[in-house]
């Protein structure tokens, strides 16, 4: 059996995928948004993912070394950014699991509500 000729939209859509699968920081930019907190109306905006400073370097440390251990200030958003590359990770990269993981469970399933959406 010959394998047929794809489309354009085909060979967009995998040049896309391709694109995506190799390069977190054009996925993230282009695909991932973020819910900010609801405003009084009840609404909720979604911003694209933009790394701070502080998140950058983080992610930027971790593509370079294996293990990162981290001293850092709260509410720097690491568990953000850390979210949307292992989520990287699953979409892209067959075999790969992840897991939310806290000291207690409420904590743990507040960051696993925020996947849900």
């Amino acid at each position: 059996m010959t394998a047929r000729e794809l489309t354009r939209d085909e060979e967009l859509f995998v040049a896309e995928i391709t694109k995506c699968r190799n390069d977190f920081g054009y996925f993230a930019e282009r695909y991932v948004r973020i819910l900010a907190k609801p405003k009084a109306d009840g609404t909720v905006e979604q911003l694209p993912f933009v790394p701070t400073l502080q998140q950058a370097l983080f992610l930027e440390m971790k593509r370079q070394h294996r293990k990162v251990y981290a001293l850092k200030a709260r509410q720097v958003y690491f568990t953000t950014a850390e979210s949307v590359e292992r989520f990287w990770w699953v979409l892209f990269h067959p075999h790969f699991v992840h897991a939310v993981v806290a000291h207690e469970a409420i904590p743990a399933a507040e960051v696993f509500a925020r996947y849900l959406g």
